[in-house]
Protein backbone atom coordinates (compact mmCIF):
# COMPACT_ATOMS: atom_id res chain seq x y z
CA UNK A 1 0.00 0.00 0.00
CA UNK A 2 1.73 3.15 -1.43
CA UNK A 3 0.92 6.22 1.27
CA UNK A 4 2.04 9.66 0.37
CA UNK A 5 2.75 11.80 3.71
CA UNK A 6 2.42 15.52 3.56
CA UNK A 7 2.40 17.55 7.35
CA UNK A 8 -0.01 19.90 9.13
CA UNK A 9 1.53 21.89 12.07
CA UNK A 10 0.25 23.79 14.93
CA UNK A 11 2.30 26.39 17.38
CA UNK A 12 2.24 23.65 19.73
CA UNK A 13 2.29 20.32 17.57
CA UNK A 14 3.16 18.47 14.74
CA UNK A 15 -0.05 17.21 13.30
CA UNK A 16 0.75 14.01 10.28
CA UNK A 17 -1.41 13.21 7.73
CA UNK A 18 -2.38 10.22 6.37
CA UNK A 19 -3.56 9.93 2.59
CA UNK A 20 -4.29 6.75 1.03
CA UNK A 21 -6.27 4.92 -0.68
CA UNK A 22 -7.54 2.69 2.09
CA UNK A 23 -8.20 5.90 4.61
CA UNK A 24 -7.07 9.38 5.09
CA UNK A 25 -7.43 11.06 8.85
CA UNK A 26 -6.03 14.07 10.59
CA UNK A 27 -5.79 12.65 14.44
CA UNK A 28 -6.43 15.60 16.43
CA UNK A 29 -5.13 17.09 19.17
CA UNK A 30 -7.27 17.03 22.27
CA UNK A 31 -7.13 18.66 26.12
CA UNK A 32 -9.86 15.66 27.60
CA UNK A 33 -7.49 13.20 28.82
CA UNK A 34 -5.28 10.44 26.62
CA UNK A 35 -7.46 9.37 23.86
CA UNK A 36 -4.99 6.76 22.01
CA UNK A 37 -3.14 4.06 23.01
CA UNK A 38 0.08 3.56 25.48
CA UNK A 39 2.65 4.67 22.50
CA UNK A 40 1.16 8.16 22.82
CA UNK A 41 2.71 11.00 24.86
CA UNK A 42 1.78 14.18 25.95
CA UNK A 43 3.02 17.79 26.22
CA UNK A 44 1.61 20.91 27.01
CA UNK A 45 -2.20 19.97 27.12
CA UNK A 46 -2.06 18.28 23.26
CA UNK A 47 -1.47 14.71 22.86
CA UNK A 48 1.21 13.84 20.23
CA UNK A 49 0.45 10.90 18.29
CA UNK A 50 1.63 8.78 15.69
CA UNK A 51 0.95 7.85 12.01
CA UNK A 52 -1.33 4.75 11.35
CA UNK A 53 -1.73 2.88 10.35
CA UNK A 54 1.46 1.28 11.80
CA UNK A 55 2.94 -2.13 9.70
CA UNK A 56 5.31 -4.37 10.23
CA UNK A 57 6.90 -6.44 7.22
CA UNK A 58 4.35 -5.17 5.09
CA UNK A 59 1.42 -5.92 7.67
CA UNK A 60 -0.89 -3.66 9.14
CA UNK A 61 -1.29 -4.03 13.03
CA UNK A 62 -4.19 -2.88 14.47
CA UNK A 63 -4.68 0.23 16.91
CA UNK A 64 -6.01 -1.00 20.22
CA UNK A 65 -9.03 0.89 21.12
CA UNK A 66 -9.75 2.89 24.55
CA UNK A 67 -13.54 3.62 23.43
CA UNK A 68 -15.92 0.49 22.60
CA UNK A 69 -17.91 2.88 20.44
CA UNK A 70 -17.82 5.37 17.28
CA UNK A 71 -20.07 8.21 16.57
CA UNK A 72 -19.48 9.46 12.66
CA UNK A 73 -20.84 12.34 11.28
CA UNK A 74 -21.33 14.42 8.74
CA UNK A 75 -20.20 18.55 7.44
CA UNK A 76 -22.39 19.50 4.74
CA UNK A 77 -26.06 19.56 6.30
CA UNK A 78 -25.03 18.12 9.32
CA UNK A 79 -22.25 19.92 11.37
CA UNK A 80 -22.58 22.91 8.97
CA UNK A 81 -24.81 24.49 7.01
CA UNK A 82 -22.50 27.20 5.31
CA UNK A 83 -21.75 27.38 1.84
CA UNK A 84 -18.34 27.82 0.31
CA UNK A 85 -17.20 31.04 -0.72
CA UNK A 86 -19.62 32.36 2.30
CA UNK A 87 -17.89 35.75 2.34
CA UNK A 88 -19.02 36.24 -1.42
CA UNK A 89 -22.57 34.61 -1.83
CA UNK A 90 -23.44 36.22 1.63
CA UNK A 91 -22.82 39.70 1.01
CA UNK A 92 -24.97 41.39 -1.86
CA UNK A 93 -22.68 44.19 -2.56
CA UNK A 94 -19.65 41.87 -2.98
CA UNK A 95 -18.75 42.96 -6.84
CA UNK A 96 -18.89 39.19 -7.36
CA UNK A 97 -21.92 38.21 -5.78
CA UNK A 98 -24.23 37.54 -8.85
CA UNK A 99 -21.33 35.70 -10.91
CA UNK A 100 -20.33 33.77 -8.42
CA UNK A 101 -24.12 32.72 -7.28
CA UNK A 102 -24.51 31.80 -10.83
CA UNK A 103 -21.28 29.60 -11.31
CA UNK A 104 -21.65 27.83 -8.38
CA UNK A 105 -25.59 27.22 -8.84
CA UNK A 106 -24.67 25.57 -12.00
CA UNK A 107 -21.76 23.59 -10.11
CA UNK A 108 -23.92 22.40 -7.59
CA UNK A 109 -27.11 21.59 -9.26
CA UNK A 110 -25.73 21.31 -13.21
CA UNK A 111 -22.84 19.69 -12.94
CA UNK A 112 -23.04 16.38 -10.47
CA UNK A 113 -19.95 14.76 -12.52
CA UNK A 114 -17.73 17.55 -12.15
CA UNK A 115 -19.03 17.87 -8.33
CA UNK A 116 -18.19 13.94 -7.52
CA UNK A 117 -14.85 14.31 -8.87
CA UNK A 118 -13.50 17.01 -7.35
CA UNK A 119 -14.85 15.57 -3.98
CA UNK A 120 -13.10 12.69 -5.07
CA UNK A 121 -9.66 13.91 -5.14
CA UNK A 122 -9.42 13.92 -9.08
CA UNK A 123 -10.14 17.74 -9.24
CA UNK A 124 -8.35 20.12 -7.43
CA UNK A 125 -9.90 23.29 -6.55
CA UNK A 126 -7.69 24.92 -8.72
CA UNK A 127 -9.18 23.36 -11.75
CA UNK A 128 -12.70 24.12 -10.32
CA UNK A 129 -11.91 27.88 -10.41
CA UNK A 130 -11.12 27.76 -13.66
CA UNK A 131 -14.01 26.46 -14.96
CA UNK A 132 -16.26 29.22 -13.20
CA UNK A 133 -14.16 31.30 -16.19
CA UNK A 134 -15.00 34.43 -14.52
CA UNK A 135 -13.30 37.21 -15.83
CA UNK A 136 -11.71 39.60 -12.70
CA UNK A 137 -10.78 43.25 -12.96
CA UNK A 138 -8.09 45.04 -11.79
CA UNK A 139 -9.18 45.38 -7.73
CA UNK A 140 -8.31 41.25 -7.79
CA UNK A 141 -5.44 39.37 -8.04
CA UNK A 142 -5.89 36.54 -10.78
CA UNK A 143 -5.31 34.15 -7.72
CA UNK A 144 -8.64 36.08 -6.11
CA UNK A 145 -11.23 33.39 -6.18
CA UNK A 146 -9.19 30.73 -4.82
CA UNK A 147 -7.48 32.35 -1.83
CA UNK A 148 -11.20 33.39 -1.14
CA UNK A 149 -12.08 29.57 -1.43
CA UNK A 150 -9.50 28.27 1.16
CA UNK A 151 -10.41 31.74 4.16
CA UNK A 152 -13.66 30.85 3.84
CA UNK A 153 -13.39 27.09 4.59
CA UNK A 154 -11.35 28.31 7.77
CA UNK A 155 -14.36 30.77 8.90
CA UNK A 156 -16.83 27.66 8.17
CA UNK A 157 -18.79 27.52 12.06
CA UNK A 158 -20.40 24.26 13.17
CA UNK A 159 -23.71 23.81 14.51
CA UNK A 160 -23.61 24.71 18.19
CA UNK A 161 -26.38 22.30 19.61
CA UNK A 162 -24.85 19.35 18.07
CA UNK A 163 -21.78 20.27 19.22
CA UNK A 164 -22.40 20.76 22.78
CA UNK A 165 -24.12 17.17 22.75
CA UNK A 166 -20.60 15.69 20.79
CA UNK A 167 -18.63 16.59 23.28
CA UNK A 168 -20.76 15.19 26.01
CA UNK A 169 -20.52 11.76 24.19
CA UNK A 170 -16.73 12.01 23.70
CA UNK A 171 -15.66 11.77 27.18
CA UNK A 172 -15.76 7.80 26.63
CA UNK A 173 -16.47 7.49 22.35
CA UNK A 174 -14.36 8.53 19.59
CA UNK A 175 -16.14 11.12 17.16
CA UNK A 176 -15.11 10.91 13.59
CA UNK A 177 -15.84 13.82 10.94
CA UNK A 178 -16.91 11.44 8.01
CA UNK A 179 -17.58 13.91 4.75
CA UNK A 180 -17.49 13.65 1.30
CA UNK A 181 -15.41 16.74 0.67
CA UNK A 182 -12.72 18.93 -1.19
CA UNK A 183 -8.94 18.91 -1.13
CA UNK A 184 -9.71 23.14 0.25
CA UNK A 185 -11.55 21.97 3.30
CA UNK A 186 -8.87 18.58 4.08
CA UNK A 187 -6.25 21.26 3.42
CA UNK A 188 -7.96 23.93 6.09
CA UNK A 189 -9.04 21.70 8.85
CA UNK A 190 -5.60 22.30 10.46
CA UNK A 191 -6.88 26.10 10.90
CA UNK A 192 -10.57 24.85 12.18
CA UNK A 193 -10.31 25.00 15.85
CA UNK A 194 -13.93 24.61 16.49
CA UNK A 195 -13.47 21.41 14.43
CA UNK A 196 -10.31 19.81 16.37
CA UNK A 197 -11.80 20.54 19.25
CA UNK A 198 -14.54 18.06 19.55
CA UNK A 199 -13.02 15.46 16.59
CA UNK A 200 -10.89 12.53 16.58
CA UNK A 201 -9.80 12.06 13.17
CA UNK A 202 -11.63 13.21 9.87
CA UNK A 203 -12.32 11.00 7.26
CA UNK A 204 -12.30 12.88 3.65
CA UNK A 205 -13.50 11.75 0.47
CA UNK A 206 -10.33 14.01 -1.49
CA UNK A 207 -7.77 12.40 0.17
CA UNK A 208 -9.33 8.81 0.52
CA UNK A 209 -10.56 9.27 -3.54
CA UNK A 210 -13.67 7.67 -3.14
CA UNK A 211 -17.05 8.94 -1.81
CA UNK A 212 -19.10 7.40 0.91
CA UNK A 213 -21.78 6.70 -1.21
CA UNK A 214 -19.22 4.75 -3.72
CA UNK A 215 -18.74 2.01 -1.03
CA UNK A 216 -19.73 2.75 2.88
CA UNK A 217 -17.46 -0.50 3.49
CA UNK A 218 -14.27 0.94 1.76
CA UNK A 219 -14.84 4.28 3.28
CA UNK A 220 -15.32 3.24 6.94
CA UNK A 221 -14.51 -0.02 7.26
CA UNK A 222 -10.38 0.56 7.41
CA UNK A 223 -10.93 3.15 10.30
CA UNK A 224 -12.92 0.58 12.34
CA UNK A 225 -10.13 -2.33 11.88
CA UNK A 226 -7.49 0.08 12.62
CA UNK A 227 -8.86 0.45 16.03
CA UNK A 228 -11.02 -3.26 16.31
CA UNK A 229 -14.36 -1.89 16.37
CA UNK A 230 -16.79 -2.94 13.91
CA UNK A 231 -20.13 -1.72 12.12
CA UNK A 232 -22.35 -2.87 15.29
CA UNK A 233 -20.36 -0.14 17.35
CA UNK A 234 -21.40 3.04 14.98
CA UNK A 235 -23.24 5.23 14.79
CA UNK A 236 -23.99 7.24 11.34
CA UNK A 237 -24.93 10.52 11.03
CA UNK A 238 -25.64 11.85 7.72
CA UNK A 239 -28.26 13.61 5.68
CA UNK A 240 -28.32 11.48 2.87
CA UNK A 241 -30.47 8.35 2.42
CA UNK A 242 -28.77 5.81 0.76
CA UNK A 243 -25.23 6.31 2.43
CA UNK A 244 -27.53 5.72 5.71
CA UNK A 245 -29.09 2.69 4.11
CA UNK A 246 -25.34 1.28 3.24
CA UNK A 247 -24.65 2.08 6.75
CA UNK A 248 -27.39 0.36 8.45
CA UNK A 249 -26.71 -2.77 5.60
CA UNK A 250 -23.13 -3.07 7.12
CA UNK A 251 -24.28 -3.62 10.50
CA UNK A 252 -24.12 -0.09 12.25
CA UNK A 253 -26.82 2.13 13.09
CA UNK A 254 -27.80 5.42 11.11
CA UNK A 255 -29.53 8.11 11.81
CA UNK A 256 -30.47 10.40 8.18
CA UNK A 257 -30.37 14.15 9.09
CA UNK A 258 -33.10 16.84 8.45
CA UNK A 259 -33.81 18.45 11.67
CA UNK A 260 -30.70 18.80 14.25
CA UNK A 261 -33.11 18.96 17.08
CA UNK A 262 -34.51 15.38 16.61
CA UNK A 263 -30.94 14.17 15.41
CA UNK A 264 -29.94 14.95 19.35
CA UNK A 265 -32.62 13.38 20.35
CA UNK A 266 -31.75 10.38 18.11
CA UNK A 267 -27.85 10.52 19.29
CA UNK A 268 -29.14 10.55 23.24
CA UNK A 269 -31.02 7.59 22.72
CA UNK A 270 -28.33 5.53 20.88
CA UNK A 271 -25.71 6.48 23.43
CA UNK A 272 -28.52 5.05 26.08
CA UNK A 273 -28.96 2.31 24.57
CA UNK A 274 -25.56 1.40 23.53
CA UNK A 275 -24.49 1.10 27.54
CA UNK A 276 -26.94 -1.40 28.16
Amino acid sequence: MSTNLAEISTAQCQLPLEENTQDATLEGPTTSGARYSSRCTRSNGLTEHFHEPHSLDGEVVAQLPLYNRVVFVDWSGVLSSEPFWSSILNNLKHPLHESMCRATEDLWHGNAEMLRSWMRGSLTSEAIVEQFNISLDRRFRDDYLLRRLHDDCRRLKCNPKLVTELRAIRRDTFIILATDNMDCFWHSVSHMPELRSFVDSILCSSAIGALKKDSVEHFFRPWLNRHGLTFDDALLLDDTPDICEGFVAAGGTAVVVDDIDQAILDLLAWDATSRE
